[in-house]
């Protein structure tokens, strides 16, 4: 009997149905599958050929942790002139960073086990791979891996002119902004030390050692802060200024030569004029040896005032004139002996200055008084009697010589003749004194006009011919009046002899002040 409870067991998947032969109460027959009778596989498409994809040229793989890595790009980045860093994460292994021309860098590093770390460089605003090729350059060799040439044409770095990548680095012009401000001052401060090279008459040489040592200073300091790697720009400054500090060191060396040289002619030329002023002087202006004098009471000393002072030189005394250089007079005691003159009456023509004073009597007396201009405490007293004086005296005695006698009327007529010969002797011999004072005059005028125009010419040098011609005939004229011997002079020639005198000492003195 079979039991209805009892259930079938189950056909393993994927086999064919049982067959049953019998009555149901008969057990199923397993049939086990054969290949046959399992169904065909379902095939899967072939697999294409994936070509391998090639690394990019901005992609590395370095033989080193990953922290040798991150410390080998901070260390870049902190020393760089071309790359700014921005922001660091070493746990992720992330840097982000930009150059001075815009571009802009992300670096990922990731470790790779045993082959060390690789790195991924994703880059924008970097057009020819310039930047990149740059940065990479200084990391590869940093990490012990040779650069690679890059295997996609278009992405290779371009060459640079080492000098234009100089010259055009921002840590050079100072272009990033962060300008050294030493650099700054470096340039001006040697700008300023050439400029007052372009003074030599005011420069000395420790003036100029001071200047070129400060600004070498500024310089070296300067070009130390702005090196490559420095936090600072603007080496060219520095670089400039350097130029500068030589260039001004050698312009104010040679000004400083130039000028001395200069003023060495000068001094001897300032030497020859002082020796010939000196000479001029000692040749019209002699001496004067002050000594004690008693002021004549009688005869023609009575015509003027007795002066304040007792001592003199050079005093003369005759019947008809009267001459003496007072000294230790001063200019109150000048002013009150010229007004006791114009008391005494000599206020006939008088003419009166500073240091010049000439007049006349109304009964023909004539003075002059003047102040020696090279020591003014000497008063110069010229006193001259009436010219036909002499003349008066002479007719006098012939009147009274006829009176007497007619012997005595010959023999004066006889003395009249040689008289009237010797009068004309001294005529003659006055002219020629006259002529000769005169040409001394007129030459004394044109000695002070040429000392004058040399003096304020400015460049004395190119006049040296004139002045030792000016010098040779002033020797020649002094010699002249040297040889001429007041004693033996008239009184009206002796009076014209001091009278031109002492005009030409006042005009020569008027040249040394």
């Amino acid at each position: 009997m079979t039991n209805d409870s009892q259930q079938p067991a189950p056909f393993p998947a994927g086999g064919n149905q049982p067959t049953t032969s019998g009555s149901n109460d008969a057990p199923a027959q397993f049939i086990p599958p054969t290949e046959q009778s399992v169904p065909p596989t379902q095939t899967m498409p072939p697999v294409q050929d994936v070509p391998a994809q090639t690394p990019s040229y901005n992609d590395r793989v370095y033989a080193t942790s990953l922290q040798q890595v991150m410390q080998a790009v901070h260390d870049q980045l902190s020393t760089s002139a071309t790359f700014t860093a921005d922001e660091e994460n070493v746990a992720e292994g992330t840097v982000t960073f930009h150059a001075y021309d815009g571009a802009q860098f992300t670096l990922k590093a990731s470790a790779q086990g045993a082959d060390g770390t690789a790195i991924k460089l994703d880059v924008t605003g970097d057009d020819g791979g310039t930047r990149t090729a740059e940065f990479l350059s200084v990391l590869d060799p940093a990490l012990a891996l040779p650069t690679a040439a890059p295997t996609d044409a278009a992405n290779a770095p371009k060459k640079e002119n080492k000098a234009w990548k100089i010259l055009n680095n921002p840590q050079f012009t100072g272009a990033s902004g962060n300008r050294s401000k030493l650099a700054i001052a470096a340039l001006a401060y040697s700008i300023l030390m050439v400029l007052s090279t372009f003074a030599p008459a005011a420069l000395e040489w420790g003036m100029l050692f001071s200047m070129a040592f400060t600004s070498l200073l500024l310089t070296f300091a300067a070009l130390y802060v702005t090196r490559p790697g420095g936090k600072v720009t603007g080496q060219l400054f520095a670089w400039i200024a350097a130029v500068l500090t030589v260039l001004g060191f050698v312009i104010g060396s040679v000004g400083i030569v130039v000028s001395g040289a200069r003023e060495k002619k000068a001094d001897q030329d300032a030497a020859v004029v002082s020796g010939a002023r000196e000479k001029a002087d000692q040749d019209a202006a002699p001496e004067i040896e002050c000594k004690a004098f008693s002021w004549p009471k009688t005869n023609i000393g009575t015509k003027l005032p007795t002066p304040e002072s007792t001592t003199g030189g050079n005093f003369i005394e005759d019947d008809d004139m009267l001459s003496i250089d007072v000294c230790d007079t001063n200019d109150e005691q000048y002013a009150a002996y010229i007004d006791a003159v114009l008391e005494k009456g000599f206020t006939v023509d008088y003419s009166r200055s500073d240091g010049w004073f000439s007049g006349e009597t109304k009964d023909g007396y004539s003075v002059t008084i003047s102040r020696d201009e090279s020591n003014k405490d000497i008063m110069s007293i010229n006193l001259y009697g009436p010219d036909d004086s002499s003349t008066s005296d002479t007719s006098t005695s012939s009147d009274t010589s006829a009176s007497n006698s007619s012997n005595s009327s010959s023999s004066a007529g006889t003395t009249t003749k040689e008289d009237t010969k010797k009068t004309e002797e001294k005529k003659s011999t006055s002219s020629d004194f006259k002529s000769t004072m005169d040409s001394y005059d007129a030459f004394v005028d044109k000695y002070v006009a040429f000392m004058k125009k040399y003096k304020s010419s400015g460049d004395p040098v190119s006049m040296l011919s004139d002045y030792s011609a000016m010098m040779d005939e002033l020797n020649t004229y002094s010699t002249k009046i040297d040889s001429i011997d007041s004693g033996s002079l008239s009184a009206s020639d002796l009076a014209y002899y001091n009278e031109v005198m002492a005009r030409c000492t006042q005009k020569l003195a008027s040249v040394s002040q």
